[in-house]
Formats: structure tokens, C-alpha cells, sequence
């Protein structure tokens, strides 16, 4: 069993634990499983200050980069989109091909270019993401 496979056994059953009828009734776009999205996308926001937080200690108090810290943090944030994924009703694999299938529509040399980043065409990027993320298949 892979680390996001052991991830996934604590992630079902938190996602399963509710914490407020109101994050559910004031975020029904979500879906039935909102409240996991939020929980999901306040920890990514959480972890993603102490990932940055390590960098500020080093440019403002001149502490080294803590490596191990930084290392915890990823795992925090792949912790969090794992339960941002489920709540959706996607894999990390199908988010992760859903993001390449749009960088190639914006990007079809494969190359970046500051005029393809600027000028995009948001509508074949969205049905690209829409494609990926709405298939019947899944890798879990």
C-alpha cells in the first residue's frame, strides 16, 4: 500500500465525521459532501502558511530553512487535497491529469510563453478539466 493509500484510510472515515449543518446549508454548490471541502480547504490554507512560515523565519530572523518542517507540511497539504479529492468524488490522480489535460490546451508546445499565459481560452481549458474530472473510471 502506497502513502496515499494509507492517507485514504484516515481521510474516509474524518470525512465522514460532519462538524456543522451550517457549512452544508451555506455551501450547497459543493454538493452533499461540502463540509469535507471546506475542512479540506481550510487545512490547505493552514498547512500552506506553515510551509511559507519556515521561509519567513529564514529571510526575516535569519533562521536556516528547516528541510524536515517543510517535509512535514507537504504531507500536511497532501493530507488536505486527499480530503478536498474525496469530498469531490475525484482521485489525487484524477486532479493531478485533469491540471495536465489544461496546461496542454494553454500550452500545446509544451513550452511556457508569456503570451499563452496571458491570453488563454479559459473555455477549452474548462472542458479539458471537466473532461477529467466527470469520467466514470476511476484509479482508486
Amino acid at each position: 500500500m502506497n502513502a496515499l493509500e494509507e492517507q485514504k484510510k484516515i481521510v474516509v472515515p474524518l470525512a465522514r465525521t460532519k462538524q456543522s449543518g451550517f457549512i452544508a446549508e451555506n455551501l450547497s454548490g459543493l454538493g452533499p459532501e461540502a463540509e469535507i471541502v471546506f475542512h479540506g480547504a481550510l487545512g490547505l490554507v493552514t498547512e500552506a502558511g506553515e510551509f511559507l512560515d519556515v521561509f519567513k523565519k529564514a529571510l526575516a530572523y535569519g533562521q536556516e530553512i528547516d528541510r524536515i518542517n517543510l517535509i512535514e507540511e507537504i504531507g500536511d497539504l497532501l493530507f488536505y487535497l486527499q480530503l478536498c479529492c474525496h469530498g469531490l468524488g475525484i482521485t489525487m490522480q484524477q486532479a493531478a491529469q485533469a491540471n495536465v489535460e489544461k496546461l496542454k490546451k494553454r500550452y500545446p508546445e509544451a513550452t511556457w510563453s508569456f503570451h499563452r499565459a496571458v491570453n488563454r481560452d479559459l473555455a477549452a481549458e474548462r472542458a479539458a478539466l471537466k473532461r477529467q474530472t466527470t469520467k466514470e473510471d476511476s484509479d482508486e
